[in-house]
This record gives structure tokens, C-alpha cells and sequence, in this order.
């Protein structure tokens, strides 16, 4: 059975552009987790990700401030997916 998100080898290769914060770690690893759980317009087009899958991998995982990681991981989210 296929794992949900990126694997921990593979998070912890993964370096953003900036120093991460211990604050941010939370975000960094659930936005890896959920980056594998696009959400499609019927056209085709990214809308985002899945929310039902950050907010079940926040509990899965015990992050102590769930809406503060949903944020910082629409911030991830949007600054890795940009366009153009």
C-alpha cells in the first residue's frame, strides 16, 4: 500500500530557501505529507490541496496548533506552486 506524502528521508532533504524555524517545522513536514494531495477543478486546473487529508495528518501527528500550521502550510503551498 502507498504511503501518504513524501517519505521522512526524503522531508529531511528537502531544505527551503531560508533557514527553518523551529516554529515552522510543524508545516514544513505536513505540507510534504499533503503536497501529494492535489485538489482539481473539473477543467483541470490546481485549486490546492486537501484539506480533509492536512487536517487528518495534523491529528495523526499531533500538532499542538493546528491553525497556525494550516496557514504556514497555505503560505508553503502557494510560494511552491507558483506560476510564471
Amino acid at each position: 500500500m502507498r504511503e501518504l506524502g513524501a517519505s521522512d528521508e526524503t522531508i529531511a532533504s528537502l531544505q527551503p530557501t531560508e533557514p527553518l524555524l523551529p516554529e515552522n517545522h510543524d508545516a514544513w513536514r505536513m505540507y510534504w505529507l499533503v503536497e501529494t494531495q492535489p485538489v482539481y477543478r473539473p477543467d483541470g486546473a490546481l485549486v490546492g490541496f486537501s484539506l480533509p487529508a492536512l487536517l487528518g495528518l495534523m491529528e495523526i501527528y499531533g500538532v499542538e496548533d493546528p491553525r497556525g500550521c494550516l496557514e504556514k502550510v497555505q503560505i508553503i503551498w502557494t510560494d511552491m506552486h507558483k506560476t510564471g
